[in-house]
């Protein structure tokens, strides 16, 4: 999510990216922010088990 767990920036756009490094390596309370968003995000939406329910979850759709 752009802002919230890191930056999005325009495919080819080098003054946007080298903005957003400059942002970033002046400000590191946002860069300890969008770590701890972005590592929470992980392991609330793509954790192993989180993912297997998901699965389980389809199959059990399917198959009922």
């Amino acid at each position: 999510e752009n802002g919230i767990t890191g930056f999005l920036i325009e495919p080819g756009s080098v003054s946007h990216l080298v903005d957003k490094i400059c942002v970033l390596l002046s400000n590191s309370t946002l860069r300890d922010e969008l770590g701890k968003n972005a590592r929470k995000r992980v392991l609330e939406e793509f954790d192993w088990n989180v993912n297997t329910n998901k699965i389980v979850d389809a199959y059990k759709t399917i198959l009922i």
